[in-house]
């Protein structure tokens, strides 16, 4: 019987009686004289109750998330401009790394969103059921996530608000849908624009100046970077770019759709 009864506006009592016998008392708070149930459990029972309204709790949490998930994500996202530049380093760089080179033109003619800050354990937790995450906080990006698992809460998060999911999944092929609005990776090129518009140059190449004390100053304010068993620290603590986003170097690597291989210097748009 308990476990047809709506407990999502009721007070619950659990006590032991003077002969130690466990009772229930559930009373609805919106109509308390017509719907009000009081039982007497055996331990067993008591386990089973605990049991039901873990399951209750989870679906009232799981709505309230669900209710407000729209608009929390919504205030999350900045959009990012057109964007026509240079991607990667010249050959004669010295201080480049190989997979860094060579330079080459880069198009994005179109508008689009990127949230402001990497996706926290709470989010990914929220809709995925699970934090993988090495240094736990809900505040702190997620962490511990392969490329699939990234792909895998995009789509999970398009579907909690009702969009069409970017990607089309198949064991371990994936298809992104360009028509589709859903959440996605951003490809390498988008991600790089956000760096290039919105970062103070000498900050692009910092691996390049960090014996200039005033380099490091200043990306002390943008990013988190520290040795390994340091750990991450909560999104959005560090300023942001020009454009709004935080954290976007430093803290934790972030995943971009294109697969890793070396660069050509044919344009792309």
């Amino acid at each position: 019987v308990v476990d047809k009864i709506d407990i999502s506006d009721a007070q619950l009592s659990l006590f032991f009686d003077k002969n130690r016998k466990i009772s229930l008392s559930i009373i609805s708070q919106q109509n308390p004289t017509e719907n009000s149930w009081n039982f007497e459990l055996s331990p067993k029972q008591v386990l089973y109750l605990h049991k039901i309204l873990q399951k209750q709790i989870q679906s009232i949490q799981d709505t309230y998330i669900e209710s407000q998930l729209s608009s929390y994500i919504s205030s999350l996202m900045i959009e990012i401009p057109s964007y026509e530049g240079i991607q990667g380093v010249s050959n004669d760089d010295k201080f480049a790394l190989p997979n860094e080179k060579p330079s080459f033109q880069v198009k994005l003619p179109q508008r689009y969103e990127m949230c402001s800050v990497p996706v926290t354990q709470q989010l990914y937790k929220w809709v995925m059921k699970e934090n993988p995450s090495y240094f736990q906080h809900q505040e702190k990006p997620v962490e511990m996530v392969s490329w699939f698992d990234a792909v895998r809460f995009c789509n999970q998060l398009s579907k909690m608000l009702n969009i069409e999911p970017a990607y089309e999944i198949e064991k371990d092929i994936v298809h992104w849908n360009r028509e589709s609005c859903g959440f996605r990776l951003p490809t390498e090129a988008e991600w790089e624009s956000v760096v290039h518009i919105g970062t103070p140059q000498k900050l692009r190449y910092w691996e390049q100046s960090l014996k200039d004390n005033s380099v490091i100053e200043s990306l002390q304010n943008y990013a988190h970077f520290a040795s390994p068993n340091q750990g991450t620290i909560r999104v959005g603590q560090k300023l942001p770019n020009n454009i709004g986003i935080y954290d976007i170097i430093g803290n934790v690597f972030e995943w971009c759709w294109d697969e890793f291989n070396p660069y050509t210097d044919l344009p792309k748009v």
